[in-house]
């Protein structure tokens, strides 16, 4: 399965971008936010999804 990465600004200071994999969560501080990556990608629809969410399940039983 192809690693699914999000890029984002680490901090509103600092704009060098930092990978996170769907198993990360990652914080927003300028705005106090903090999400799953996993949550950013809920409605993508494609095989490297499909395969992470089959892993997911999987594991949970």
């Amino acid at each position: 399965m192809a690693l699914q990465q999000a890029q984002y600004p680490i901090s509103e200071a600092d704009w060098r971008p930092t990978h996170s994999s769907l198993d990360d969560n990652i914080s927003f501080d300028s705005v106090g936010l903090s999400l799953a990556v996993a949550d950013l990608y809920h409605r993508i629809d494609n095989e490297d999804m499909r395969d992470y969410l089959q892993q997911q399940q999987q594991q949970a039983q």
